[in-house]
Order: structure tokens, then sequence, then C-alpha cells
């Protein structure tokens, strides 16, 4: 058994403090993100390698698998 919805917010509609907590962190990282060369020349090298790993899938997108299911030939051959 279901119940039904009482007040709140409808459906759809996005919530103010997470899109407030958002912008801040958004902020933040824009900050940082000016200082990031100087702070990886801080680290020793394989600490800096560790770190730029960690930030390369932010920066390239995952390789996706790819499967196809080909039911027809992919060229045509007159007979």
């Amino acid at each position: 058994m279901q119940r039904t919805k009482q007040g709140g917010r409808k459906a759809g509609t996005p919530n103010k403090v997470t899109a407030e907590l958002r912008e801040v962190v958004k902020a933040i990282i824009e900050a940082e993100a000016e200082r990031l060369p100087e702070l990886l020349l801080q680290l020793k090298p394989a600490d800096r390698v560790a770190a730029f790993c960690k930030l390369l899938p932010f920066c390239i997108p995952a390789k996706a698998e790819a499967v196809a299911f080909i039911e027809q030939p992919l060229f045509y051959e007159p007979e």
C-alpha cells in the first residue's frame, strides 16, 4: 500500500540547498584550480604522478565498450 504524498516539493522541483551547495563547491574548485600547477610542483615526483592519475578521469572521458549486433550485411553486394 502506497502512501499519498502530502506537502513538500513537487516532483522535478530542484532542491534549493543542493543547488546552493553545488555553487559553493564550484567556486572553491575554480579558485583552487588556478593554484593546481603550483601545488603539483611541490609534490614528490611519485606523488605528482599519483595526483595526476587521479585527476585524469575528470578531463578525459572513460573508454566505453562498443558492442555491435549486426543482422544485415554492412555492404550491399548486387547479385
